[in-house]
């Protein structure tokens, strides 16, 4: 079972939904839904979107696994959060910031800040995006070193 898989799983039974409903509600089919908790596929950041929303979870929820309002140093009001993201960005040198800690920015802005001070705006769904690019290819290269190893 995927890392995905096995939160898609955990969110599904506290809502208290069969697979089917999930489907239903998502606009996925159960055997897609059933393929996402077993790890035999991995949802597209569309469709985690879909299921997020019907759980009542963030996408960065279904990815990560951490929970915003469980996050020391992030705030609730975060409209999403990327805690392994923002360390492996901090640890280059990039911060990223969230608008709703900031009376002068909007709620739904979101940057990154470079080394050099140049900010980068970004929309959630870019954020989300870059933060699952990430992990997959991290994953990837893994899978590559292993493979290597063998």
């Amino acid at each position: 079972m995927s890392d995905i898989g096995t939160r898609i799983k955990k969110y599904r039974k506290l809502k208290k939904l069969t697979q089917k409903q999930l489907g239903q509600l998502s606009n996925t089919s159960e055997t897609t839904i059933k393929q996402y908790e077993t790890g035999k596929r991995q949802p597209r950041i569309e469709q985690l979107r879909k299921i997020a929303n019907v759980l009542s979870v963030q996408v960065a929820d279904l990815i990560t696994g951490y929970q915003a309002e469980d996050l020391e140093g992030v705030s609730p009001e975060h409209p999403i959060a990327f805690p392994g993201l923002e360390k492996k960005l901090a640890e280059i040198g990039y911060r990223i910031f969230y608008g709703c800690d900031y009376i002068e920015y909007g709620d739904d802005q979101i940057w990154i800040e470079y080394p050099d001070g140049k900010q980068l705006f970004l929309t959630l769904s870019e954020l989300e995006n870059l933060n699952f690019e990430t992990d997959i290819y991290l994953k990837f290269r893994i899978d590559q070193l292993r493979d290597k190893k063998a």
